[in-house]
This record gives C-alpha cells, sequence and structure tokens, in this order.
C-alpha cells in the first residue's frame, strides 16, 4: 500500500498496516508533488489516489518503510 506521509491523517493508515501485517510505502507529500506533477490544477481525492497508485508502479519501492522528517529530529 502506498499512502502519503500527511500527519493525523495518514497515523491510521500506517497504524492499521502495521496491526495487520500489511506492507506500506508512507511517502513524502512534497517528492511525490515533483514525480508526479502535472499541469491539471485539478485535485481531488481520486486524482489523487490515482496519481500515487501510478507512482507506485512507475517507481516500485521496498516496503515497510516510513517517511521520516529531518527538521523534526533535534540532536
Amino acid at each position: 500500500m502506498y499512502f502519503e506521509s500527511t500527519g493525523v491523517y495518514s497515523r491510521p493508515v500506517k497504524a492499521f498496516c502495521e496491526a495487520n501485517q500489511l506492507a506500506y510505502v508512507e511517502l513524502n507529500p512534497l517528492s511525490l508533488h515533483f514525480q508526479i506533477s502535472t499541469l491539471r490544477r485539478l485535485k481531488t481525492d481520486r486524482t489523487d489516489a490515482k496519481k500515487i497508485a501510478q507512482y507506485g508502479i512507475q517507481y516500485p519501492q521496498s516496503h515497510s518503510h516510513q517517511f521520516t522528517d529531518d527538521l523534526s529530529t533535534n540532536s
């Protein structure tokens, strides 16, 4: 399963995948935007879902990894 890392909205999806041992790839929304950017301005859940699915087919990745925001970790 491929999905965008959207904070509070993606956490339940991630938790569900982990609880049910489902493979997932949590995508960086900004990177995803640049990879699948088009000239179309129409943005709906349906078009986003289609673009994420196309991304998963075109750029397959290993499963069960999470997008990490390096800016949020203070070392």
